[in-house]
């Protein structure tokens, strides 16, 4: 009697263990997935930020253009004032020189 009692209780002990076993890797598991998700999350978010960060770069570059654009002829009048002054400017030195 005490021998099946013992068998009963070594059957109880097993089961007992293995439930702790699949209990335990189904918390592992749902640790390494959350982790996982965790993960995700946060690439997910640094590569918004990157996309973010080109998007407003590339704005930038297309307001610059359009800015060039807009006074385009007013730096060919300074850039052609400025030319003219430093001719002008050679010629005086070459006449001093001379």
């Amino acid at each position: 009697m005490f021998d099946k009692i013992g068998d009963i209780f070594q059957m109880l002990k097993q089961d007992f263990s293995g439930k702790c076993k699949v209990l335990l890797l189904d918390y592992f598991q749902a640790v390494q997935v959350e982790q996982l998700e965790q993960r995700i999350l946060q690439q997910e978010s640094q590569i918004s930020n990157m996309e973010n960060r080109n998007f407003f770069s590339l704005h930038c570059v297309q307001m610059e253009t359009q800015l060039i654009h807009a006074n385009l002829e007013s730096v060919y009048y300074a850039l052609e004032s400025m030319v003219k002054e430093e001719a002008k400017a050679h010629y005086e030195v070459s006449v001093i020189v001379r």
